[in-house]
């Protein structure tokens, strides 16, 4: 009986892991999805049917992202190869994931076989089964009523209980407001810290760049100051646009900032976005612009401003261009072993995301817990090594277009986003200085 025991509990796990398996495999589609700018169903179809591979249905498409099923071999790298190109590193790395996925299926489908015929029988009770369940709930609520006799004998017990329950309650309280000052000195100390660096890496940056010819004055005298922001993934672009925002003294727009902006004040713009990136899909560029094109009017945006975040496609550049004049593209570049170093080194808080740490750079002083609040830290999935090299290859599909535009136009400067955050950011303002 013991074996049979083990046994079920092991084809419970295979069960529990491949459900888990299949949820990870449709999410991994998902972002895939998203990261391509999120083509309609039908497009993706449409393709398939034209390279005469293999034939992806809508409805096919759409139990494959949902997780309803687990497609076949042939249809996910099918599938695969529409979102991201014939990339052999990526292909790959959905096959293995299939594998593994498949390999869960067989061993649970004993198990849910089981299941459903054991679903199926349940449906059909006979006459006698109705009868003894009756007897069963007789003999219930008598068990019952002899529970509750020996609850009403226990009250005196309780009311005693009560009494040391009260002390042990105060105790609490004050243990709990013992962690919550200490937290509080906790989050002061982490203020000031950052408050220490920030001064730090402003008097640094000004010691630099005093030495020659305030390139920082030049480029606040420029009549126009126009700047987009490029790099992949980890390369530091809101760091620095924040910093260049401060010296330049020009707004940092950020396209993703714009859109919870958008959002959180229930625009109508912002209720079109809402409900596209909840059925998964990216805004449409020419909308994209709109929003951006609306923010610009601003009057903090007259003399210049810092775009993060846009254009992500050639498409999105050359509408940009007819619109607006984009004086030079700053490009920060930091080699892929870098950007991993950088990304699955990070940890978050999983209580407050804006607390955030790095095993190399930034280290918690309290183990696997966070320095201001003692809430858990942990990996997100997005900075799992394989979600970043494959927004990676997402980014070189789409961002190299973007930066050959503005290189035919001459305005490309590219330094690199190695060291220290002032280093970078003195790199950047030497060289919009030169571009100029």
């Amino acid at each position: 009986m013991g074996t049979s025991g083990a046994d079920q509990s092991g084809s419970l796990d295979h069960v529990g892991r491949y459900e888990e398996a299949l949820a990870r495999f449709a999410d991994g589609l998902q972002e895939l999805h998203i990261d391509c700018d999120a083509p309609a169903f039908r497009d993706i179809a449409e393709k398939a049917k034209n390279a005469g591979r293999v034939n992806l249905s809508v409805s096919a498409i759409s139990e494959a992202l949902s997780g309803r099923r687990l497609p076949s071999i042939d249809f996910t790298l099918e599938l695969v190869r529409q979102l991201s190109g014939n990339d052999a590193v990526i292909q790959q790395k959905w096959r293995d994931q299939w594998r593994a996925t498949k390999q869960l299926q067989r061993r649970a489908q004993p198990t849910l076989r089981e299941r459903r015929r054991a679903q199926s029988a349940r449906s059909e009770i006979s006459a006698e089964e109705v009868e003894d369940l009756r007897t069963q709930e007789i003999a219930l609520r008598r068990e019952v009523e002899r529970l509750q006799e020996e609850a009403r004998a226990a009250s005196f017990l309780i009311s005693k209980a009560h009494a040391d329950a009260e002390r042990v309650i105060a105790s609490a309280r004050e243990e709990a407001a013992r962690i919550l000052a200490s937290a509080d000195k906790n989050l002061l100390r982490v203020r000031n810290h950052a408050a220490e660096l920030l001064h730090a890496a402003d008097e640094a940056l000004g010691r630099s760049l005093s030495r020659e010819e305030a390139p920082i004055e030049t480029l606040r005298n420029r009549s126009s100051l126009r700047l987009v922001l490029l790099g992949p993934p980890g390369a530091g672009k809101g760091t620095q646009a924040a910093f260049l925002a401060k010296y330049l003294q020009v707004p940092h727009i950020s396209l993703g900032d714009l859109l919870r902006h958008h959002i959180g004040k229930q625009t109508d713009l912002g209720r079109y976005a809402r409900d596209r990136l909840n059925r998964g899909k990216l805004l449409e560029d020419e909308l994209t612009l709109q929003m951006v094109l609306r923010r610009l009017k601003n009057s903090d945006a007259q003399r210049g401003f810092i775009l993060d975040g846009l254009p992500r496609n050639v498409h999105q550049a050359a509408l940009a261009a007819d619109s607006v004049q984009i004086d030079t593209a700053l490009e920060i570049a930091v080699p892929e072993q870098e950007t991993l170093l950088r990304l699955t080194n990070r940890r978050v808080c999983t209580r407050d995301s804006s607390h955030v740490y790095h095993l190399i750079y930034n280290p918690n002083k309290s183990g696997d817990t966070c320095d201001i609040c003692g809430a858990p830290i942990y990996l997100r999935e997005d900075d799992s090594e394989g979600l970043i090299r494959q927004r990676l290859a997402v980014y070189r599909q789409l961002a190299s277009p973007v930066v050959d535009f503005y290189k035919e136009r001459g305005i490309v400067s590219t330094i690199s986003g190695m060291g220290k955050v002032h280093e970078v950011t003195e790199r950047a303002i030497k060289a919009l200085a030169v571009i100029a």
